[in-house]
């Protein structure tokens, strides 16, 4: 029982993850996370951090938060596979000891 909330554990922190890389941030524009650090790492956005201490406080926030998808999404992958794992080990153990 252990081993499956581990694996439930690690589907919630994939699942946000995919929610957070594609649902759009609330903004005039509608723009996803990934796509707003698009536009900070473009030209444009380059020539706007040069401009605005604003927007380089903005672009790096959006940076920190595409980090934290990215990370909760390795998370919620090597939760899964180590409860996995440890159901397959524990599987193998008590088929021995049935023998």
């Amino acid at each position: 029982m252990y081993n499956i909330a581990i694996v439930l554990i690690g589907c919630l922190f994939y699942v946000i993850a995919i929610v957070g890389y594609i649902i759009p941030i609330p903004s005039e524009v509608n723009y996803s996370i990934p796509q707003v650090l698009a536009l900070c790492n473009s030209g444009m956005g380059q020539f706007g951090q040069s401009l605005s201490d604003d927007f380089v406080k903005s672009c790096s926030e959006f940076n920190g938060l595409l980090i934290g998808i990215y990370g909760s999404g390795v998370l919620g992958v090597i939760l899964m596979i180590a409860g996995l794992l440890n159901e397959i080990k524990l599987s193998k153990s008590r088929s021995k000891k049935e023998k």
